[in-house]
């Protein structure tokens, strides 16, 4: 006859296993990386334009009836470190304009016309006062060559409006009873070939002197500078 266990012995309920036990300290948690929404912020691009004029009756301030000139070389510099930023020609209303630029501080120089029988020069400057800006000539100093306006602070929310009012004189036009008046000597402007891109001439750095077209390649055009060596 099989023997019975009693039923009061202890029964093993343990179930073996082979697993380690578990780790209860707290799993750390990566956050994934949001990416910003925000705009990215650029720096805002700014202009700097005028009118180039003939002052034929000499009061500094453009007249409805007096002409443009067209075809003027105006180069623009910054005034930190005397930067050069490009050079344009005025238009067939003797406007020009310089875009995509940024904050900062900057002047313009315009280039006299090299005329056989005229003498150029600059008309009185700033004479129109606050009323009357948009009309007056911005060019404060000049030479033989040049006039060249202060430095102008450019900033973002408007456009920078600098005009230049010329005076033409018939070259000997002024004589005395003893001997004529010689037309004075204006020093040569160096030509060199340009890139033109968006009505600004780029000149290479200066490598491609020029007496005519003829010297260019076809993409590029000969043009007066003053940021080169004569």
């Amino acid at each position: 006859m099989p023997t019975i266990p009693p039923t009061n012995a202890e029964v093993n309920t343990e179930v073996p296993t082979t697993s380690s036990p578990l780790d209860q300290s707290p799993i750390p948690t990566k956050r994934p990386a949001i990416e910003s929404l925000a705009p990215i912020s650029e720096p805002a691009t700014l202009t700097i334009t005028g009118l180039l004029w003939l002052d034929e009756n000499k009061n500094g301030l453009f007249d409805t009836v007096e002409s443009p000139l067209p075809g003027i070389f105006v180069t623009l510099r910054q005034c930190e470190e005397d930067t050069y930023k490009g050079t344009v020609r005025s238009d067939s209303i003797g406007q020009y304009v310089f875009t995509n630029l940024t904050e900062g501080e900057y002047y313009v120089d315009f280039l006299k016309p090299n005329d056989s029988f005229f003498i150029y020069e600059f008309t009185i400057p700033k004479i129109g006062g606050s009323d009357e800006a948009a009309k007056d000539s911005d060019v404060t100093s000049q030479d033989s060559y040049k006039g060249q306006s202060e430095c102008l602070a450019v900033k973002e929310g408007f456009m920078q409006l600098t005009n230049a009012g010329f005076i033409r004189n018939d070259r000997g036009s002024e004589s005395s009873s003893k001997s004529p008046t010689k037309a004075p000597t204006i020093p040569l402007v160096p030509e060199y070939c340009a890139f033109v891109s968006g009505g600004q001439f780029d000149f290479a750095g200066c490598e491609f002197p020029c007496e005519n077209q003829d010297d260019c390649q076809d993409d590029m055009v000969c043009a007066f500078t003053l940021n080169c060596p004569a």
